[in-house]
């Protein structure tokens, strides 16, 4: 319930989860560029000899069939709408979300290091 008695404060969850449709919460626009995954294939592109820089593109390449890659919105958010195809194109992992019907980027596949049964 959004509106609580006089004695207590409303909360940000109360706002969020409200389950009015005339509340609009925008997200901060020092947010909105940080999260928005068009970014990646300029910061490939400017930063290509860079180790830490994954390969990033507007299309799949054969380079990136080569390795595998993550397909992701654009503007997804919490890891909603992802794919994850292997080197040989299967597909390793698919989430779900509100996110499917965006423009898509695809990103290296990078599988993190294992040391003693522990991921580096």
């Amino acid at each position: 319930v959004l509106f609580r008695s006089e004695n207590e404060k409303v909360r940000l969850t109360d706002i969020l989860l409200s389950p009015k449709d005339d509340i609009t919460v925008f997200e901060p626009m020092w947010k909105v560029v940080p999260s928005n995954k068009a970014i990646l294939p300029m910061v490939y592109e400017a930063n290509k000899d860079c180790p830490f820089v994954l390969r990033a593109s507007y299309e799949v390449t054969d380079e990136l069939r080569k390795t595998g890659y993550a397909t992701k919105p654009i503007v997804g958010r919490v890891g909603e709408n992802i794919t994850i195809t292997g080197a040989e194109g299967t597909t390793l992992h698919q989430s779900q979300g509100r996110f499917g019907e965006r423009t898509l980027v695809y990103q290296e596949k990078f599988d993190l290091p294992k040391r003693d049964d522990y991921y580096a």
